[in-house]
């Protein structure tokens, strides 16, 4: 029987080290496959001495974060074991190369040997041709996982992006968990490919009213562009009975012991998910890798330029969707947690700006003794006073009585005499000269036509001439082709001014509505037994997108009111067209 080549390392203590990478990979090459090998050609025949075997789950690139290797220096320091057997380096300790090396010699200053089953591992031989040996195949791992992670990640991209040239639709990547509202279709592999709504009845109320997961994201959807708070949609939807998405997709948490409710948090969730209105949005993080002081890889939010968009069918329009968010971001400024105190003051959230530096003013209470001991609390709008780039904000204050005050005056105004936005909105359509446009380009397609019809009654008469020779046969295909290509760019400007003028109809509508409201209000005021209430005036702030910027005592005139554009005017900025470019 030929000599052992770790005959010098026969019968002593020995510690056994296997890793696989993820749970898929011990399917197929597990711990106990390792133990089995490594028994079979180092412990048994060297008679080692099996003190404990460590199961390491973790990759191998991440060296220098894996617990298991400090627990094997400390228990090398306590002289628990004398030697480290593993199956092959790359699988023991990773493929770091560099790294690998230190915690080598680590274990060598400490007296602690590696054995392998891979001769070729060089892992006892301290020679510099053994280092450089161990080092090569080091670094030659690292490259073999570097080019297995790009082709995949570029499988991947080339998955989302798809190849329209070639008919290959864009497909989903992962196998997470679906979208509320909708299910997975599949590729003929049966892998995930994309989104269908999920049309299957959840829920059936008392009176009948039937619940699809579609029909609840409509109606959290329409909530919030109204103005309810996700809290209040979660009541409602649990209120009704309708299950929630961790019921009607089957899912359990860890340490989930009673019947999952609707949560406010998801729904604030769904409200920001542009799938909804029809963009699922692949590559939304990217990895960063390791950072000091976290276990797991870090991740970052990407840019829209760096995301893939893949269009699904859409539940909600992107309008209601932005209108949805746009509503909640302010609800969230007028939150309770933005005004600590309990005193009414309408211009919390944001809606009162310091004239210095920009900065939110907040409530501050103030207390005040007089001489016969009485104490009365004031409350002021304040700046923070911030440090900006030329020192410290100098600041302003103002008794929130006083800017509610002038607020209210300037609310009623609006509501009595809305003019002020009507000039804003008949300057906007003044701008979009849309029927103009549209009668340019009509009449520009009757001339091409007309031309059209000439050429062709032109060419027509010469054939029957017998007139016709090679050269005037080019001559009249190639006008012909021309007047053709601007025929098609014709007609497709035209059909863009037609689906704009249906979105200027809907603002036409929305116009008529905004009126409506306001003279909604003004019949409230004109009533004297009406007293506005404190909702009421917070109502139409939002309503006339209403900010006030405010400055310091001395300075006149103390404050400014500025009339943003209500959703009407922003509808009416987004999709304004400039002379001579075509409607979007």
């Amino acid at each position: 029987m030929a000599e052992h080549r770790y005959e010098k390392y026969r019968g002593l203590r020995a510690l056994l080290l296997t890793r696989v990478s993820t749970a898929e990979q011990a399917k197929r090459y597990s711990h106990a496959a390792q133990e089995r090998v490594v028994k079979e050609k180092l412990i048994n025949p060297l008679g080692l001495q099996l003190v404990d075997t460590i199961n390491d789950t973790y990759s191998g690139l991440e060296y220098r974060y894996r617990q298991t290797l400090g627990d094997i220096l400390r228990m090398a320091e306590e002289q628990q074991f004398d030697v480290l057997v593993m199956d092959v380096l790359d699988r023991g300790l990773g493929r770091r190369a560099l790294v690998r090396e230190l915690y080598q010699m680590q274990l060598k200053e400490l007296g602690i040997p590696i054995l392998t089953t891979d001769p070729e591992d060089h892992e006892d031989d301290d020679s510099l041709v053994g280092q450089v040996m161990r080092f090569f195949r080091g670094y030659k791992a690292e490259e073999e996982v570097a080019d297995t992670v790009r082709r995949t990640q570029n499988g991947k991209m080339e998955k989302a992006l798809g190849n329209p040239e070639q008919g290959i639709p864009q497909q989903l990547i992962g196998t997470g968990f679906r979208r509320y509202g909708y299910e997975f279709t599949r590729n003929e592999k049966g892998r995930q490919s994309g989104f269908k709504l999920k049309l299957d009845i959840v829920y059936v109320e008392a009176d009948g009213t039937e619940w699809t997961e579609v029909k609840v994201v409509v109606f959290i959807f329409e909530s919030a562009a109204n103005g309810i708070s996700t809290h209040q949609i979660a009541l409602l939807l649990n209120e009704k009975g309708i299950p929630s998405p961790a019921v009607t997709k089957g899912r359990r948490y860890i340490g989930m012991r009673e019947y999952p409710m609707w949560q406010n948090n998801t729904i604030g969730k769904m409200i920001k998910d542009s799938v909804y209105y029809g963009e699922f949005r692949q590559n939304r993080t990217a990895l960063v890798g390791r950072v000091p002081g976290h276990k797991a890889p870090v991740r970052r939010k990407t840019s829209e330029d760096e995301q893939i968009v893949i269009p699904v069918p859409a539940i909600v329009t992107k309008e209601l969707f932005e209108r949805a968010n746009r509503r909640v971001a302010q609800n969230k400024q007028l939150a309770t947690r933005n005004n600590q105190y309990s005193k009414e003051s309408l211009l919390r959230g944001g809606f009162a700006k310091c004239a210095y530096c920009g900065c939110s003013l907040r409530v501050f209470p103030q207390m005040y003794t007089y001489a016969s001991g009485e104490e009365v609390v004031y409350f002021y709008y304040n700046c923070t006073k911030p440090i900006l780039k030329d020192g410290k904000c100098s600041g302003c204050s103002i008794p929130v009585d006083t800017l509610d005050d002038a607020t209210t005056e300037y609310i009623f105004e609006k509501i009595r005499d809305p003019s002020e936005i009507d000039n804003t909105i008949a300057q906007l359509l003044a701008d979009n000269p849309i029927v103009k446009q549209r009668e340019r380009n009509q009449k520009n397609l009757t001339e091409i036509r007309t031309r059209q019809t000439n050429l062709r009654n032109n060419f027509n008469q010469l054939m029957q001439e017998g007139n016709v020779d090679k050269g005037t046969r080019d001559y009249f295909t190639v006008q012909l082709q021309f007047l053709a290509k601007e025929e098609q760019d014709a007609q497709r400007e035209l059909n863009d001014e037609n689906a704009f003028q249906k979105k200027y109809y809907k603002l036409q509508e929305r116009i008529a509505a905004f009126h409506l409201q306001c003279e909604t209000w003004r019949k409230q005021l004109d009533d004297p037994e009406f007293t506005p209430a404190f909702a009421f005036k917070r109502e139409a702030l939002l309503f006339f997108g209403i900010s006030v910027t405010v400055r310091r005592i001395g300075e006149k005139p103390r404050h400014d009111f500025h009339t943003d554009p209500c959703q009407i005017v922003e509808l009416l900025l987004e999709r304004r067209v400039q002379p001579g470019q075509a409607p979007s």
